[in-house]
C-alpha cells in the first residue's frame, strides 16, 4: 500500500506587507515633496479607487496609492514641521541678546543627571525679546548652573507641568563635519522646532500642573514616585542608574560608558522594554490573578491575557521615552517609523 503524501501546505500570503514597504518607501523618498503634496493625495486616492476594482492592474494600483500616500504624508509632516511659528520665529531672532519669556508645558520629565539639565517643552506663548503673542511649538532648553529652583531644593519638573522659562531661542544645529551626530535630523524627527539655553534654573517657575488628561498625568506621578524611591533606597551611581533605565525607561543616570559597554555586549536592549520583561510582568500578573480565585475567568489563558494587558498598558505608559533611543534610530520621517 503506497504511503500518503502529506499535502503541501500553501505559502501564507501576507499582502499588507507589500502595503507596507510601498508606504515608506513613499515617505523616505517625499521628505522633499512638500509643494505637490495635494496633487500626490489626488493620485493615491485614484490609484486605491482603481485598486478596488477586479482586475489586474488591482494590486500595483494598491501599492502605488500606497507609496504616493506615504510620500504626500512626508511631504505635509516637513511642510508642518518647517512653517511652525515657533521655528520661523527662532530663525529670526537667533543672535538677539534679549531672552524671551517662554510659557507652556512640560512634554517630558526634566533631565537631572551627569551634570546636564534640560527641559523638553511645548511652547505656547512668547513675551518680550520681539515676541508677543501665541507661538506655538516644542522646544528643548538647557539649562546652566545646578542651582535649585525657586522655592524648592532640586529640580522637580515632571511632565505636564506648566513653567515659565527665561530662555534664547534659535535653530537646532549640529556639527558640519561628515559624519558627525545630526542634531537637526534628531529635532526634525522628534518635532523639536527650536533648542535654548536658560542661565540658571533660578528663570524657571513651576505654576503647577497643566491640563493633560489623568493619563499623563498619573503616569508622570508614578514615575516621581518610582525616581524618589530609587533614590532612598539605593546608593547614587551606575546601579541606580541601571535599575531606573530598566524600570521606568529613564536612562539619564547611565553614564556613556556604562551605555557603550551595554552596546559593544549587544545587551543594549536589556535597558529597554524588551521581550524579557514583557514576559516576566505578563507572567508575574497571570500568577497574582490565578492565586487569588477571584471567578472562574482568572483562570483561562484568555482572560489571563485580558486582565494582564491593561496593566502591561499601564506600565508601558509609565516608562519616560528616552531621548537615546530616538538618537539611535536611522533618519527618515515620523509617519514612515509606524511600519
Amino acid at each position: 500500500m503506497a504511503a500518503s503524501v502529506p499535502p503541501i501546505q500553501p505559502r501564507p500570503s501576507r499582502p499588507l506587507l507589500g502595503v507596507a514597504v510601498a508606504f515608506a518607501a513613499g515617505a523616505l523618498a517625499g521628505q522633499e515633496a512638500t509643494t505637490v503634496a495635494p496633487a500626490l493625495l489626488a493620485l493615491a486616492a485614484a490609484c486605491l479607487v482603481l485598486g478596488l476594482v477586479r482586475s489586474r492592474l488591482a494590486r500595483t494600483a494598491v501599492m502605488a496609492a500606497a507609496a504616493a500616500g506615504g510620500t504626500a504624508a512626508a511631504g505635509i509632516e516637513r511642510h508642518a514641521y518647517e512653517t511652525a511659528p515657533l521655528r520661523a520665529w527662532a530663525g529670526l531672532h537667533e543672535n538677539d541678546e534679549q531672552a524671551p519669556l517662554v510659557r507652556g508645558v512640560a512634554a517630558a520629565d526634566a533631565i537631572d543627571a551627569l551634570g546636564r539639565r534640560s527641559i523638553l517643552m511645548d511652547v505656547e506663548t512668547l513675551s518680550g525679546g520681539g515676541a508677543e503673542g501665541p507661538m506655538p511649538g516644542r522646544a528643548r532648553i538647557e539649562v546652566g548652573g545646578l542651582a535649585p529652583l525657586q522655592g524648592s531644593r532640586d529640580f522637580p519638573i515632571g511632565d505636564g507641568d506648566r513653567l515659565t522659562v527665561w530662555a534664547t531661542l534659535r535653530w537646532p544645529r549640529g556639527f558640519g563635519n561628515p559624519g558627525s551626530f545630526d542634531a537637526e535630523g534628531q529635532a526634525r524627527r522628534q518635532g523639536v522646532h527650536a533648542v535654548g539655553y536658560c542661565k540658571s534654573a533660578r528663570l524657571i517657575r513651576v505654576e503647577g500642573p497643566a491640563d493633560v488628561g489623568w493619563l499623563r498625568a498619573a503616569a508622570s506621578r508614578v514615575r516621581r514616585w518610582g525616581r524618589r524611591a530609587f533614590e532612598r533606597f539605593m546608593l547614587s551611581g551606575t546601579e541606580q542608574g541601571l535599575a531606573r533605565a530598566m524600570v521606568l525607561g529613564d536612562r539619564t543616570g547611565v553614564d556613556p560608558d556604562t551605555a557603550e559597554a551595554f552596546r559593544v555586549a549587544g545587551t543594549y536592549h536589556i535597558l529597554a522594554i524588551s521581550g524579557a520583561q514583557v514576559a516576566l510582568v505578563a507572567g508575574m500578573l497571570a500568577f497574582v490573578l490565578g492565586r487569588t480565585r477571584t471567578g472562574p475567568w482568572t483562570w483561562t489563558r484568555t482572560s489571563r491575557t485580558s486582565w494582564a494587558s491593561p496593566r502591561w498598558c499601564c506600565w508601558s505608559t509609565t516608562r519616560r521615552p528616552s531621548p537615546t533611543s530616538a538618537s539611535s534610530s536611522p533618519s527618515g520621517p515620523r509617519s514612515a517609523s509606524c511600519w
